[in-house]
Formats: structure tokens, sequence, C-alpha cells
């Protein structure tokens, strides 16, 4: 699946998982944060499809999936999980970030060639640069 982190567009490397206490009179929900000692929190990814995938946290202030705070926990096992420390308690996923590369690579050239009008592309003294 994918989704977006900061207006960006990303892709679940696992599933996500709710991380959330109760409490024992109520049953409602308890917010944690600001733990004294982090907790692991391990979430399924397969490293070695997805090396570039990161430990994120949906911010609910920010209706946003987050990095801020999170730190991953080696080793690094490419078949494995991906485990972080964090200091609260909410959703965590696995997220992939694709880089502009990655996207500029799955566009066609063609369309983009009929959207604008390169023909300065083309012309004398000109340097296209393609990275």
């Amino acid at each position: 699946g994918s989704a977006e982190a900061s207006g960006k567009q990303v892709l679940f490397a696992g599933p996500a998982v709710t991380v959330q206490i109760c409490s024992s009179t109520n049953g409602s929900v308890l917010q944690i944060s600001d733990l004294a000692t982090p907790i692991l929190v391990t979430v399924q990814a397969n490293r070695s499809a997805a090396p570039e995938a990161r430990c994120v946290y949906w911010d609910s202030s920010l209706q946003a999936w987050s990095d801020s705070g999170l730190e991953e926990i080696e080793p690094y096992i490419p078949d494995g999980p991906l485990t972080c420390a964090t200091t609260h308690l909410t959703t965590f996923a696995a997220l992939i970030f694709p880089s502009a590369l990655d996207q500029l690579e799955c566009m066609n050239i063609k369309i983009v060639l009929e959207l604008a009008d390169l023909t300065w592309a083309v012309a004398d003294r000109t340097i296209m640069l393609w990275v």
C-alpha cells in the first residue's frame, strides 16, 4: 500500500502495528509518552527487498507519518523486521520514501515532451544534463 508523509508519496514496507495500553478500570486507551526508558517496537519489513525502509509513527497532531524521535536498532537482518526505540506509544510502520530520481524514472518521457515545448533543448549551444 501507499500513503503520504509530509506531502510526499511513500510505500508501506510491511503492515502497521498499533501499540497501546488500556486502563484496567474502564478500558480507555492511556496516552503514553516521554518514557524514561525507551521501549523497542518491531515492525515487519522485508529488509532485503526494501533496505531503505524507515521506522515511522503516526503523529495524530500533524495527521502525518513521522520518524522524529525514533531510533533504528541494529543489527540489520536482511530478511528480518525493523526494530526501533521509542518513548511513546502509537501506530508504527516501516515506510519507504522513494527518491525524486526514482519517481522520475517512472515517468513516461514522451508525455513530458508532449506537454512542454522543449525546442530549446535541441537548439545550438544547449547543454542538457541527465542525472
